[in-house]
């Protein structure tokens, strides 16, 4: 850590030289030598970026001589071919960008309902010119078959909606929405016709930047770059178990969300008391605000359906904030905040459907009545927390990026009242939550000593023994680092750094972000295992003489509450999340569920809890049991992906042959 803060002062050192483009001085500065380590900072803090368009290959040249005397040359060959990519996206990034600007500069200023509404409308063509499967077609389907398929279609709409709310964040920065303006029919159909096209180029700018972000933060490597009348860069994984890893937890997580078979939670339950009166509230506030009494066929089925698939996604961190927030009734407020503006979405389409089914009124999206609510709540502490909780999730046209807007789907339209972009059902409602609450640090910490506490339980209850918990491991009163738990079971002896992140880790910095944690705790791990093996009395005073003549076996390793880094080793030290906490503690099974009846059709046990000997143990710490349901194999195919004049291909994995699942469903347990 201290390293790199090191190397993160000497590279500011460089920017004066960077941003004025003065390569001269720049290669001045750089003949104390460049290491391996610099180098991966300096992309990971894109810093070529920061030289102006027309410096930045003379930039790139530099670098890569000044490295031929201390960089092996394979290693320059990477950076440089690194460097060329991140120029050339940067630059038709750009490109792409002014498209769009120029298209939306064509149009007529509008309004934020008709903003949402024509994003709204794209969104629809586009779904409609899908094909998706059919109840029958899944059903015949392999387990692995139609969870490969939920995860490309989940894939598919997530392109689509960031592409989207791109088009409106960069509509709002030429035109911003104003009140008081109304279209006529030729500009709004105008504005929809552009709204397409410039979604369609939102889509390739996102393409872009998703490809750079992997190569920047580690996820690919250029492999190989060639111009033909297309530049041409051939990528691969930078770690390709890592990669099929997350991309197997990100899919078995959409698995549970889909089949809504999830673990019963406190923040779930409390919320879903208020879901029905929320509803209720909202339907009367929109057939008043309408004047036609049609509250006997509007159908609110749909909308508790929607309401389940949002409190679906709560899970055991939300829980646990809530415990270190010490169940505070402004963390509390948070969420009901986040539920209600989803609520008075869910409640708006259902007047509006019933409207629709009587031939009487056309779909529109229905202002949020932020205010009202508000006055809605007790007055006094009560009030001030719900007025804060929901100020907190609404977003300002234009948004910081458009990752911000689907974080926060809900668009500010005055101090009274919101819209909801795309019906409010974007991204991961819950990690905005807590991404809120933790704001400020303090509640964050108490997260991590909660979720230590929680860990430590779950071991307590099954057969391993806590030797010890926040273990300070000093020599001559300097401390060298630091251990969070040490497990005994039998002749085995973990090493454990717990590390809990808030965030999802959804997008790929995100994901590079909660990976440094990881590794710092991989290195503290190893560290601490070198310690005892240097220092035998140490262990001696934490286990006991009896149980430290027993060990064998000394294994670090880290513990995330990170599902897709499960089964990652770093510097030989394996990490693991819940999913083999839960295997090396009781064992582990799947479930294989009939896709039309729900009923239970098979257990198939990986290992039983009375086969956990420590070289299992060691064997599935160190193997993840979604490799072996997973349809993807290990080997690495590429696809074509061509946006103007550059041409990438992109590493994927090869499907298996067969597989050996035969049912149609089936969530992990």
């Amino acid at each position: 850590m201290k390293e790199i803060k090191a190397i993160d002062r000497w590279l500011t050192s460089l920017l004066p030289e960077l941003e004025t483009g003065d390569s001269v001085s720049f290669a001045l500065k750089l003949v104390a030598g460049l290491t391996s380590d610099i180098l991966v900072r300096f992309r990971e803090r894109k810093l070529i970026l920061k030289a102006p368009a027309e410096s930045r290959m003379a930039i790139a040249r530099v670098l890569y001589e000044s490295t031929e005397a201390s960089i092996a040359h394979p290693e320059r060959e990477l950076f440089f071919r690194y460097l060329q990519l991140a120029i050339v996206i940067d630059s038709s990034r750009l490109k792409l960008l002014q498209k769009i600007h120029l298209m939306v500069d064509e149009c007529s200023p509008c309004s934020l309902q008709d903003l949402l509404a024509a994003g709204q409308v794209s969104f629809d063509w586009i779904l409609s010119k899908y094909q998706f499967n059919r109840d029958e077609e899944l059903s015949r389907m392999s387990v692995a078959e139609r969870e490969h398929y939920l995860h490309e279609l989940n894939g598919m709409l997530n392109d689509t909606t960031t592409a989207i709310a791109r088009a409106i964040n960069e509509w709002s920065h030429v035109n911003k929405p104003n009140k008081g303006i109304r279209l006529t029919r030729g500009q709004v159909r105008k504005m929809s016709k552009t709204m397409l096209g410039v979604i369609r180029l939102a889509s390739e700018v996102n393409t872009f930047e998703w490809i750079a972000d992997c190569v920047t933060y580690g996820d690919f490597i250029v492999d190989e770059s060639t111009v033909t009348p297309l530049r041409v860069h051939r990528l691969q994984f930078a770690d390709a178990r890592r990669q099929l890893l997350r991309r197997l937890a990100i899919r078995r997580e959409l698995v549970m969300k889909y089949s809504q078979r999830r673990i019963g939670r406190y923040v779930r339950d409390m919320l879903a008391e208020m879901e029905n009166a929320s509803l209720d509230h909202a339907v009367k506030h929109y057939l008043l605000k309408s004047g036609r009494p049609i509250s006997d066929v509007v159908d609110l089925d749909h909308a508790r359906a929607t309401s389940k698939a949002s409190l679906i996604l709560i899970d055991a961190e939300d829980d646990l904030l809530l415990a270190a927030a010490e169940l505070s009734p402004d963390a509390q407020s948070y969420y009901f905040a986040a539920m209600i503006l989803r609520w008075y979405t869910a409640g708006a389409n259902a007047v509006s459907e019933a409207y629709l089914a009587m031939n009487n009124g056309t779909r529109e999206i229905a202002a949020i009545p932020v205010g009202k609510i508000i006055e809605s709540i007790e007055d006094g502490a009560d009030g001030d927390r719900i007025k804060n909780a929901l100020h907190a999730q609404l977003s300002e046209l234009p948004a910081p990026s458009h990752q911000a807007l689907v974080s926060r789907p809900f668009i500010r339209l005055d101090e009274s009242t919101a819209m909801p972009l795309l019906g409010g059902h974007l991204g991961v409602w819950n990690v905005a939550v807590r991404e809120s609450l933790i704001q400020g640090g303090v509640l964050g910490k108490n997260f991590g000593a909660i979720w230590e506490d929680f860990l430590a339980k779950q071991f307590e209850q099954s057969d391993w023994k806590i030797a010890g918990r926040n273990v300070k491991l000093k020599t001559d009163g300097r401390l060298i680092t630091d251990v969070d738990l040490i497990l005994l079971r039998g002749d085995l002896l973990l090493i454990v750094q717990i590390k809990a992140m808030i965030g999802s880790g959804i997008t790929i910095y995100d994901h590079w972000k909660n990976r440094q944690t990881i590794q710092f705790g991989c290195s503290q791990a190893k560290i601490a295992v070198d310690f005892f093996k240097s220092n035998p009395g140490w262990l001696v005073s934490i286990c006991g003489k009896k149980s430290v003549a027993e060990i064998k076996y000394i294994q670090p390793v880290v513990l995330t509450n990170v599902d897709q880094l499960n089964g990652w080793v770093f510097d030989e030290v394996p990490v693991i999340s819940e999913l083999t906490r839960k295997t090396i503690c009781d064992g582990s099974k799947v479930n294989y569920f009939d896709g039309r009846t729900g009923e239970l059709k098979h257990t198939h046990h990986f290992v039983k809890k009375e086969d956990l000997g420590s070289d299992e143990i060691l064997r599935l710490i160190r193997h993840s049991v979604e490799l072996d349901i997973s349809l993807e194999s290990s080997e690495v195919t590429h696809r074509e992906i061509i946006i103007g004049d550059c041409c990438f291909l992109l590493p994927e994995f090869l499907m298996r042959e067969e597989s050996d699942v035969a049912f149609s469903y089936a969530p992990s347990s």
